[in-house]
């Protein structure tokens, strides 16, 4: 905030000007020189007063105690007096027991948590291997699937070839028998000329 002093000479300033504007707005217009006059100096007030302000607000910026901020609760202070007062409040101390009682803690929570990921290695570990161990079991019965249905393809190949040749076999022993029976029948159609012709010769 700016001195006291100064904050009443900007409004004096501002007062002044606002003061001309007004007389010069009263004159009639055949007194356009005076009215002009009064204008530039209300204008001219109203600059100083601005550039004043300005500069006082800069004074006042840099020669104030900056603002501070308590790691521990957090209150706003100016000053190692507001410091030092501050530090006797219920709150700051109870932020400070708080504090205290988290860095004696914090060992045994750290402790805590490697324990914890190390139980979770371990689970993750234990997962992996059994996960593993039912793919192996898996692989092993599709190939025994494979297996099986080789033996049933080779088994029903055998079948078809026994099948096949007990077919061939009835073919030929059936050729065979008509092969015997177109034998004796020729036979018998030999002995019964012979008996014919010697039946002839004897008449």
């Amino acid at each position: 905030p700016l001195p006291v002093a100064i904050i009443d000479k900007l409004s004096q300033m501002k007062r002044e000007s606002s003061t001309r504007v007004k007389m010069a707005e009263s004159l009639d217009d055949d007194k356009f020189q005076e009215k002009a006059r009064l204008m530039a100096e209300a204008e001219d007030l109203t600059k100083e007063a601005t550039a004043l302000e300005e500069e006082e607000t800069k004074k006042a910026v840099a020669a104030a105690i900056p603002e501070e901020v308590c790691e521990v609760c957090g209150t706003c202070y100016q000053g190692s007096a507001a410091d030092a007062a501050h530090k006797k409040f219920k709150i700051h101390n109870a932020y400070q027991e708080i504090r205290d009682r988290l860095a004696d803690l914090k060992p045994k929570v750290d402790e805590w948590k490697k324990k914890q990921e190390g139980e979770k290695g371990g689970d993750r570990d234990e997962g992996r291997r059994r996960r593993d161990r039912d793919r192996d079991r898996d692989d092993g019965d599709r190939e025994e699937d494979r297996g099986g249905e080789r033996s049933r393809r080779r088994g029903g190949g055998d079948r078809r070839d026994s099948r096949d040749r007990g077919r061939g076999g009835d073919r030929d022993r059936d050729r065979g028998d008509r092969a015997r029976s177109d034998t004796r029948g020729r036979d018998r159609d030999g002995r019964g000329g012979r008996e014919r012709s010697r039946s002839r010769d004897g008449r």
